[in-house]
């Protein structure tokens, strides 16, 4: 469905925002392209929509090459919407007339139904009749998703759609307009700067850093198996151990690699443990507490129904770890 092939691009000569960039999207696949701000994601996006030109490389959609703004007149592709971060509504339209914008007006009865049907699948129903003015800015960015979906496209672009969120809306959206997609059978490319909007929720991850992609693969593999420190820390809390650390811990070493990394989840605290630790805090984080202790003059966290008490001794196992290159960010 999707294909890009060594793009590069540039706002200014001698001055790359993105460089190199080659991937593929298969159709109804979901593709998270992760990264910090700054990192070049909103620029593929736009690059993807022709509302950039490209300095070289190629971009394919539906076996039709993507050429850039200089070479036609409105951005896009009749397959493709996308949503910017500024979602760029109808003032003066109701929440139902901007989501209809997009559908013809030659079935009305059906462009209602639709209408109503996306509103309701997107909980945003109950703001049909009212204006943008009247909305939060998270409101908002529902209704520029809906108005997006309401004709279904074959691709759907989202820049950062869940920014404007609070952490509660932000799942209970982020679920509602999966499941809408999955449904309708819609492809979509998603930028963001949170991992838990990657995994479980996208096929592929595309990694960016400085305008080149560090990484990419599946949720897992990229998870699993992070190429540097810098991809592992995109996933949250993560354990370095460099190799005399690794080493005091029985970790056999990797001359090719410079640090072990192993998340908390990979350290098991049990009675029968090989290593042991002592505690030197707790942190309650919901349904788990993140313990924190030192093991060997190592720091490391990890992850455990019930708090320890400070200063307790208790044993652990590493069930899983990965050598790694150092990234000089980290």
């Amino acid at each position: 469905m999707l294909s890009i092939d060594n793009l590069h691009f540039s706002y200014e000569p001698g001055k790359p925002v993105l460089k190199d960039i080659s991937l593929s999207l298969l159709s109804e696949e979901k593709l998270c392209i992760l990264g910090q701000s700054g990192s070049g994601k909103s620029t593929l996006l736009k690059l993807i929509y022709a509302e950039l030109q490209h300095d070289s490389g190629q971009i394919v959609f539906n076996k039709e090459e993507i050429k850039g703004r200089n070479h036609q007149l409105l951005p896009g592709h009749e397959d493709m919407t996308y949503v910017a971060q500024d979602f760029d509504l109808a003032t003066y339209h109701t929440v139902a007339e901007n989501v209809g914008s997009r559908i013809s007006n030659t079935n009305q009865d059906y462009k209602t139904s639709r209408v109503n049907e996306v509103l309701k699948s997107l909980s945003i129903y109950d703001l049909k009749d009212k204006k943008p003015t009247e909305l939060s800015g998270g409101q908002k960015q529902r209704v520029a998703i809906a108005r997006a979906v309401a004709k279904p496209p074959k691709l759907l672009l989202l820049d950062e759609p869940f920014s404007q969120l609070d952490s509660g809306l932000h799942r209970r959206l982020r679920e509602e307009l999966f499941s809408f997609l999955e449904k309708n059978k819609i492809a979509v490319v998603f930028s963001s700067h949170r991992a838990e909007d990657a995994l479980g929720y996208s096929d592929k991850i595309i990694l960016l850093k400085n305008g080149e992609v560090i990484q990419q693969g599946s949720a897992s593999q990229v998870y699993f198996s992070p190429q540097t420190t810098y991809v592992a820390h995109m996933f949250g809390l993560v354990n370095i151990l460099n190799a005399q650390e690794a080493g005091a811990m029985g970790i056999e070493r990797n001359f090719l690699k410079d640090v072990v990394l192993i998340y908390p989840e990979e350290i098991s605290i049990s009675e029968k443990g090989k290593h042991s630790g002592v505690v030197k805090r707790n942190r309650f984080m919901g349904n788990h507490y993140e313990i924190q202790f030192i093991s060997k003059g190592k720091l490391l966290k990890a992850y455990h129904t019930q708090p320890i008490p400070p200063k307790e001794r208790f044993n652990f196992d590493i069930r899983n770890y990965r050598w790694t290159l150092l990234d000089e960010d980290n």
